[in-house]
């Protein structure tokens, strides 16, 4: 039996773009508050504007769904927000919450269970291991990191009773998502709290004597399109489509989600097909790529020279002067007032300009027009004149198009309109000196009196309609009359207004204690957060520990240098098996007690067999200490047979992150780079595990699938052949970067390691159970690492 058509899932950055989605065919959408958004910049969604939203999509005749998205990283004094977006999503029983930081994991599962949650591709899971477990704490869908192949993602469906959700199109980041620490640690904004800058999408120059090409965007990703793979992503048992752009605008997911559905239902020809393509391209296109889906080793995975919105091919520019210009019109056709552009060879900006005279050329005639199509030639006169550059045999682009604007339209409802709101049921009691009205409402229970006195009415039958009518009038108020039952024994008579009057102070008293039971049940929460388990305060001097990619690295060093550590981490990802033997057996001559092992925060599939046989080697030898970085290796390395800590890509922003790692038995934590000395300090009086800090570290700014050689070059020559170990980059502000390859992949790191020594007593003070010293990536002598090594430990 062939499977289903997976769920197409559309991005809505706002209301328009939601409504635009629903109207095209999407079977549901992902949105985001304005808190813990990691697109934090689109316009977002208030809690009026979410109830609207998910209230609407439950009324069409087969409901479409509503995925909340707080996918970023919490810091520790946004917890008690935090559960108010969580207790938000439960009151309006969104269809799941998607989460990139564990501590949100843990929070939902203990105080929220009844919310479903999926994994953020933010959350790195990029094998079939860690999408089992993700399952195991709770979470029914992973949606893994876009650079896997299709044999990749056929593997992690293969996981029982976990959904999986792929991108399918829109824009891609060069490093793996939820690893990139670039925009934070160069400019202060964190892409995994929304922040990002995208500094990657900036041209770079090779620097020094570094043998590499000429420059460009090597970071600049094409955008994703895999229309072509539908096929064999339902095959492999998909469960949702995903289009990325919840910054695009509603024109752009309509006509993208209308693509998409008729490529899933087959209810379009291939000419319709064609023409629905460039009415997205015409919108927004970049070039496009299927990244790793069909090729491990893509070289052509990104767009050097342009970065940005290239639009649809129209035609091929025939001739050109200041004043005017003729183009071959070979696919799309133009209109007046759309907009064109040329790519300038050589140059990251195109020549862009509008259509506001245009002509046919029939001959040596030409004829004034509004539509030039298919087969014709256009005559389009310039406002001003074409920069250097533009030659005839250029492309023509169409990037705005006035005839795609105007056919795709959609349904906007009248905000509150589909408001989900809470059922009330209200008792009016008249009697000739008052008139009292009871609300009740999901355990909650007020009224409210007027005085009278009260005539008896003329129109005795007329009196309870009246009354329900008024108090049907609930307008903007949380509430909707579920029932409404009048006592009116003496067939008494209330003016309209004072039964406007009445339901009005009796609503208010209701609303207002509905926001009070609110507020104590998140205080009830927050309580229960406080007291949730033991903190793990050092009191004892930080222990010093030394962490390498390079064992080779550390044999070098004194034996009085090794001994200053009290812990030693080796990362076994660079060196072969053969050389992390000799080199931990050398450095146990040398006195080393105390060694730890740690994975990379990415195994790839490719290279699993490699890490299992060096975990299996090192276990039968006795090692039990180990280190981990991504949430796959719990599968590797159980933490309850094992001394297993948290290396800093399984992030730590919160003690309640912390709390989920404890419970799954790891034994310590590592705190991110990017998090400030402040952030460490609201996490450690609480944090349930010792918190380790890195004073030292080449931080990867990327960890990224593309190869930076082989982008700027647009061919690879393959493993076997590559000589590329790392290049010198300078960015066109003048900062320099170093690009390493490891393994035909690329880590970016910057020109001078990151530092907290100036940090190290108010650290100290407050708790920190080891400081961390890193030699990784850079190329460090034995002698300059023993220098800095013993710069900062003594």
């Amino acid at each position: 039996m062939p499977n289903p058509i997976p769920e197409l899932l559309a991005p809505a950055g706002g209301h328009e773009a939601a409504c635009a989605a629903f109207e095209y065919g999407a079977d549901g959408i992902y949105l985001g508050l304005k808190q813990f958004s990691a697109r934090d910049d689109a316009v977002n969604f208030s809690p009026e504007d979410l109830s609207d939203i998910v209230g609407y999509a439950r009324s069409f005749s087969v409901p479409r769904k509503v995925y909340l998205t707080l996918n970023t990283l919490v810091k520790e004094e946004e917890l008690p927000e935090l559960v108010a977006c969580l207790q938000l999503a439960r009151d309006l029983r969104v269809d799941a919450v998607i989460v990139q930081d564990f501590g949100v994991v843990r929070l939902a599962r203990t105080l929220f269970p009844e919310i479903t949650l999926h994994a953020s591709t933010q959350m790195a899971i990029h094998n079939k291991q860690g999408a089992e477990a993700a399952q195991k704490i709770g979470l029914s869908r992973a949606i893994p990191a876009r650079e896997l192949t299709l044999k990749e993602v056929a593997d992690i469906c293969s996981t029982p009773g976990m959904d999986v959700e792929v991108f399918v199109h829109g824009a891609l980041c060069y490093a793996y998502s939820g690893l990139c620490l670039f925009s934070a640690m160069e400019h202060g904004l964190s892409g995994n709290r929304g922040g990002c800058l995208y500094t990657c999408r900036n041209w770079f120059d090779p620097a020094g004597d570094t043998p590499a090409p000429k420059g460009g965007m090597p970071f600049a990703m094409k955008d994703l399109q895999l229309d072509k793979q539908l096929p064999e992503l339902i095959k492999a048992g998909v469960a949702a489509l995903k289009i990325e752009g919840r910054k695009k605008s509603p024109l752009y997911v309509a006509a993208v989600v209308n693509y998409y559905r008729k490529l899933l239902d087959k209810s379009a020809s291939p000419d319709e097909l064609a023409r629905l393509r460039t009415d997205v391209e015409s919108i927004f296109h970049r070039p496009a790529t299927a990244l790793f889906m069909d090729n491990p080793r893509n070289p052509r995975a990104t767009d050097i020279i342009r970065g940005g919105h290239q639009g649809t091919a129209v035609g091929v520019l025939k001739q050109i002067n200041a004043k005017e210009m003729t183009i071959a019109v070979t696919a799309a056709g133009m209109q007046r007032y759309d907009g064109l552009q040329i790519d300038i060879p050589g140059q990251s900006r195109p020549f862009g300009f509008g259509v506001t005279d245009l002509s046919r050329v029939i001959g040596k005639q030409k004829q004034r027009c509004f539509e030039v199509t298919v087969g014709e030639t256009a005559l389009i006169s310039l406002n001003t004149p074409p920069p250097p550059g533009i030659v005839a045999g250029l492309t023509v682009y169409r990037s705005s198009s006035q005839d795609v604007k105007h056919r795709y339209k959609w349904h906007t409802p009248k905000p509150g309109l589909h408001r989900l709101r809470t059922p009330v049921d209200v008792t009016v009691e008249l009697t000739g000196d008052t008139v009292t009205a009871r609300c009740r409402s999901e355990g909650l229970q007020v009224e409210d009196i007027i005085a009278g006195p009260f005539g008896e009415a003329r129109d005795p039958a007329g009196v309870e309609p009246a009354v329900r009518k008024a108090f049907d009038k609930l307008g903007d108020t949380p509430f909707t009359l579920n029932s409404c039952h009048v006592l009116n024994p003496h067939a008494r008579f209330v003016p309209v207004s004072r039964l406007n009057d009445l339901r009005r102070t009796v609503t208010a008293k209701l609303e207002q204690q509905l926001a009070e039971h609110q507020e104590n049940e998140r205080a009830v929460f927050l309580e229960r957060l406080s007291d949730s388990g033991e903190t793990s305060i050092n009191s004892m001097a930080p222990r010093r520990v030394l962490k390498t990619d390079r064992v080779s690295l550390l044999t070098e060093f004194t034996t009085a240098a090794l001994a200053l550590a009290d812990e030693i981490i080796v990362d076994i990802s660079r060196d072969s098996l053969a050389a992390l033997q000799r080199g931990l057996h050398t450095l146990k001559k040398q006195g080393v007690q105390s060694l730890r092992l740690a994975l990379p925060a990415v195994i790839r599939e490719r290279r699993m067999n490699e890490f299992m046989e060096k975990i299996t080697a090192f276990i039968e030898r006795g090692q039990t200490a180990w280190q981990i970085a991504n949430i796959s290796q719990l599968e590797l390395l159980d933490p309850q047979k094992y001394d297993v800590t948290a290396d800093w890509p399984l992030y730590a922003w919160n003690t309640q992150a912390a709390a989920l790692y404890k419970s799954l038995g790891l034994k310590g934590v590592t705190f991110s780079p990017e998090q400030t000395t402040e952030d460490i300090l609201t996490v450690l009086p609480g944090c349930p595990l010792p918190g380790t800090v890195i004073v030292h570290h080449d931080v990867p700014l990327f960890n990224s699938a593309v190869c930076a050689k082989a982008s700027l070059n647009q061919t690879c020559p393959g493993p076997e052949t590559c000589d590329f170990d790392q290049m010198t980059l300078r960015n066109s502000k003048g900062a320099v970067f170093t690009a390493v390859n490891h393994r035909c992949e690329t880590i970016l790191i910057g020109e001078k390691p990151f530092t907290r020594r100036h940090d190290l007593n108010t650290l100290n003070q407050a708790g920190a159970a080891a400081f961390q010293v890193n030699f990784a990536w850079r190329h460090y002598s034995p002698t300059d690492a023993e220098t800095i090594w013993r710069r900062l430990t003594t």
